[in-house]
């Protein structure tokens, strides 16, 4: 009998060219869906990505906001911590009941009673008492067509030129019943240190490091008010000596507030409000007729006694952390509720961004990238030169994310929708296209206020010379001969390293700083009614903070409000 025919086999199926093909489509397919939509790339704790890596949360992340505190002071021995008398002349310090136990067991001390007789600055304008006395003195002595004044106009000129308290009694009756609380704020200033917890930090929040100083800079403007209202108080009852006092700790209270939170641009323009109303306050001090000598000699060693600005690259320490925690508390976020985290710094997040997986990786280390080259350019000594830098800086990261053209768009999506990388990357140069500006700004609105103390600064030296000689003897007539005498060297201006403008005008004189636009433009100040060297009654349009001087012009006007005060019908 024959054999039988071998029965016909099917190929395997990886003989099989079909099973093939489906299998490389499914790869092809499945490989980009799963970039897409897969899990994020865990977050790699190290330098490049986190910037710290210690100490570790529970979820084995860094914790910033322990490590920001530490930063910020942690530690800081209470009768050595400004915040203590902070806390008792401005109770609460805007701090809610349920935050007082625990910011006041980090403080190291019990919670105290609320003072009886505490106060908030800003009650000066919201008191109906001193409202109501205040509009009292205007409808009497001041004439109908001027009825535009308000009492908030009255309070600000009061804390900006001398004043007595015949002008203001509810005003001066205020400050006399809250002068120990007044007396707090002087003792706060002599303390070495700030170190006041945001309570969002106490809690552990990660995502509240970018804003952990927020809540300092309310107390600290509400405590240089209050001090400067009644110095210029002091001052205009022929006080300076006491009103001194109040104006250094002022000066004492803006240095302060410049390392308080640990070094961020927040704190730097805290200090920027605070620094700038201590000089203003010195200058109207330095200009009272016939201020003692030994007062304008104290004046000038004080002020040379203070500590330095801290550096310019510091004001970005705390920003670059809180930056690097604000990617990983979005990374990990859910993404349903990534896009709204995201765009709380700025609006980056398309709807591909949103729903797809990302590598925070990436995104930390181009910002890391970002803040170590913009902590490099704020390095460079010299204001234009950093300036420079600032700019090449933001042009190429502006760049990164300029406009495509509709063929170049529709490859660059292809990218994106294939490349989680990518992705990620575009996020981080959206992200830091906003640093540069910003900084850039910063760093010049905190020049102008290191020009404006040293203006200051000089112009203590020369109140100090003058009133050295008795009545008869008026300003120098060069910078040099306040040398050594009263300077040991004379300033340099922060905006071109060489020395200040120095002119006598009549029985003043004129002293300013060539500004950020590195030209001097005759002493025309944006923030001051001041063109061409000589006070203006109204303040004409004159550019901003980049393009004019910073200028110092004595003697000083008065204040038409309070004139119009005391003009009795």
């Amino acid at each position: 009998m024959a054999d039988a025919p071998p029965p016909n086999r099917r190929p395997r199926w990886y003989q099989d060219l079909r099973w093939i093909l489906a299998g490389l489509v499914l790869v092809v397919v499945a490989t980009p869906l799963y970039g897409l939509f897969g899990p994020d790339t865990p977050i790699v704790v190290s330098p490049a990505t986190t910037l710290i890596t210690e100490p570790l949360a529970a979820d084995g992340l860094p914790d910033y906001a322990a490590h920001v505190l530490a930063r910020a002071g942690r530690g800081t021995p209470p009768d050595d911590n400004a915040a203590v008398p902070l806390l008792m002349a401005l109770w609460p310090l805007e701090l809610d009941d349920a935050d007082l136990p625990a910011v006041c067991q980090e403080l190291g001390i019990d919670v105290p009673s609320p003072p009886p007789e505490a106060f908030q600055a800003d009650a000066l304008s919201r008191d109906t008492g001193i409202r109501a006395a205040i509009e009292g003195i205007l409808a009497d002595r001041v004439p109908a067509e001027a009825t535009s004044i308000t009492p908030f106009d009255v309070i600000d000129a009061a804390r900006n030129h001398p004043w007595r308290a015949a002008d203001l009694p509810a005003l001066d009756a205020w400050l006399a019943a809250h002068a120990g609380r007044l007396d707090l704020l002087r003792e706060a200033s002599r303390r070495p240190r700030l170190y006041l917890p945001n309570p969002t930090l106490l809690r552990g929040n990660r995502d509240s490091v970018l804003s952990s100083g927020l809540h300092l800079g309310r107390p600290l403007r509400q405590a240089v008010t209050v001090l400067q209202l009644r110095a210029m108080g002091h001052l205009g009852h022929g006080r300076p000596a006491v009103a001194w006092r109040d104006i250094l700790a002022m000066h004492r209270l803006a240095r302060l507030a410049a390392a308080a939170d640990g070094g961020s641009v927040l704190g730097r323009l805290i200090t920027v409000v605070c620094s700038g109303a201590a000089c203003a306050a010195t200058l109207q001090l330095l200009d009272a007729p016939g201020l003692p000598a030994e007062v304008a000699a104290t004046i000038s060693q004080d002020l040379e006694a203070l500590p330095p600005f801290p550096p310019h690259a510091q004001m970005i320490a705390l920003d670059r952390l809180g930056s690097a925690a604000f990617v990983i508390h979005a990374c990990t976020a859910p993404r349903g509720k990534r896009r709204e985290h995201f765009e709380h710094v700025v609006e980056v997040m398309d709807d591909v961004f949103a729903a797809t997986s990302l590598d925070g990786n990436v995104i930390l280390e181009d910002v890391n990238a970002a803040y170590a080259a913009l902590e490099q350019a704020l390095r460079v000594p010299a204001w234009q030169d950093r300036e420079r830098e600032l700019v090449r800086l933001d042009a190429g990261w502006q760049a990164a994310v300029s406009g495509l053209g509709p063929a170049a768009k529709l490859a660059d999506t292809c990218r994106l929708l294939l490349n989680r990388g990518v992705r990620s990357g575009r996020i981080a140069r959206r992200l830091n296209a906003v640093l540069c500006p910003v900084m850039a700004s910063a760093d010049a609105t905190v020049t102008r206020c290191e020009a404006f103390f040293e203006l200051t600064r000089v112009a203590a030296a020369l109140a100090a010379c003058r009133a050295a000689g008795g009545a008869a003897t008026t300003y120098p007539e060069r910078l040099d001969d306040l040398v050594p005498r009263y300077l040991d060297r004379l300033p340099t201006d922060p905006f071109c390293g060489g020395p200040f403008v120095y002119e006598r005008r009549g029985a003043g004189y004129l002293l300013s700083s060539i500004g950020p636009n590195g030209r001097d433009d005759g002493g025309t100040d944006y923030s001051t009614p001041i063109v061409a060297g000589e006070w203006m009654e109204k303040s004409p349009h004159l550019g901003d903070a980049k393009t004019t001087d910073v200028v110092v012009r004595l003697p000083l006007p008065g204040s038409p409000i309070l004139e119009r005060l005391r003009a009795r019908p």
